[in-house]
């Protein structure tokens, strides 16, 4: 509310008043209400308000400006887009535009005094940029967000906004290095996750990002306890990661992102619980996963960011016998799928890849699972024929 009505500010300026340095703030506020309203899962005006502000920016570029402010407005317009490429950040984007905002900031940062603000924003679009790297090029370029942040003063506490940034970049870090089978260095990497959130909240209850960090680094300290077979620990940070879950939605009901990683820790319960063998309590945690979606403080559907959560209920219920339930929670799979794929730009290929979800093909593993492997084996090769003749540019993650 508060940037449409900073947007509306400069729009109602009379001509004479519109000079590069308004332009750059009524592209600021731009950003900032095309951010806020991809948080709140109106996905098409939010992503318009980037690309638009991005426009602008670019011109004044083009035209000769090349200060901070205009690159630093460039810069963030390109990321609030490309971190769409994420799992659970609503809105658009592509690996492309979160390295050619990297690609912007690196001469600022690495220059003569650089910004805070700069800093910042080229740690986290490193962060982002991480997850659609491979192998070791992943964990590089975290390791170089971490330098950045700790110069600013992240380790010792002095700024907590770089202090979160860098607990954040650190889970992305240990979640590579976990893909890698480097499982002790993700282990004590994830802990100093934990324990900088910790850090954070003792001084600022209320820190987001801090609530984000708490409920990533206790899943992830959970699935490496349960990778030691120590279920006691597992089962002590599935309890604090749903907690935290269920804290940074009440801080900040309005953010799907919130709700989505609360679903995201709630899954990882339910696997667990289904590895031990509790199986109705693992379907019991899928349903309660499921319920969020009718919660009144949800700002739009969960739909969209839950959808695929429906296969692992399916398996789940399958297994252990209800072929019922399994066939509705197929049927919740394609309205969801649906929702997810209608925000999709038009030429993602995720809308082609996804196009079967309301067919019976995608059962092909509950039908192995229910004894038909003959049936099963149609399905899946159905699959197989629909997918190999879809292209995927070789850029897309």
């Amino acid at each position: 509310k508060l940037a449409h009505m900073t947007v509306g500010y400069y729009d109602s300026l009379p001509r004479q008043l519109v000079t590069p340095q308004t332009q750059i703030n009524r592209a600021m506020a731009l950003v900032r209400e095309g951010t806020a309203l991809n948080a709140v899962g109106n996905i098409d005006v939010g992503s318009q308000n980037l690309v638009d502000a991005q426009a602008v920016f670019e011109k004044l570029h083009a035209a000769g400006d090349h200060g901070e402010a205009v690159v630093y407005g460039l810069a963030l317009a390109l990321h609030e887009q490309g971190k769409g490429v994420i799992g659970g950040a609503r809105g658009r984007g592509t690996a492309v535009q979160l390295q050619q905002a990297a690609d912007l900031l690196r001469p600022l940062v690495y220059g003569a005094n650089p910004s805070r603000r700069v800093g910042l924003l080229y740690a986290d679009d490193l962060n982002y940029l991480s997850h659609t790297q491979p192998g070791t090029k992943g964990v590089d370029t975290c390791e170089e967000a971490r330098k950045v942040l700790a110069g600013i003063g992240a380790l010792d506490l002095s700024d907590l906004n770089a202090t979160s940034s860098y607990a954040d970049t650190a889970d992305s870090e240990a979640r590579s290095l976990l893909a890698l089978g480097r499982v002790d260095e993700a282990q004590k990497l994830e802990q100093q996750v934990y324990d900088l959130a910790e850090k954070v909240l003792a001084q600022r209850p209320n820190d987001l990002h801090s609530l984000l960090n708490r409920e990533l680094a206790a899943g992830l300290l959970s699935q490496l306890a349960s990778r030691r077979h120590d279920d006691a620990t597992a089962i002590d940070y599935a309890r604090r990661a749903t907690q935290a879950g269920a804290d940074w939605v009440r801080f900040d009901p309005s953010n799907m992102e919130a709700w989505w990683n609360w679903t995201a820790v709630l899954r990882g319960t339910a696997d667990q619980q289904f590895n031990r063998g509790e199986v109705a309590a693992a379907i019991a945690t899928m349903h309660s996963l499921f319920a969020l979606e009718q919660d009144k403080r949800l700002p739009s559907s969960l739909g969209p960011q839950i959808w695929y959560q429906w296969l692992g209920l399916a398996h789940m219920q399958a297994d252990a016998g209800d072929a019922a339930g399994a066939a509705q929670s197929m049927k919740s799979f394609a309205r969801d799928t649906a929702q997810f794929t209608a925000q999709l730009a038009a030429e993602d290929p995720k809308r082609e890849l996804l196009a079967m979800a309301d067919k019976p093909i995608v059962g092909a593993n509950l039908q192995l699972l229910e004894g038909e492997p003959k049936v099963a084996l149609a399905s899946a090769t159905a699959v197989v024929a629909h997918v190999e003749p879809i292209k995927v540019p070789a850029d897309n993650t």
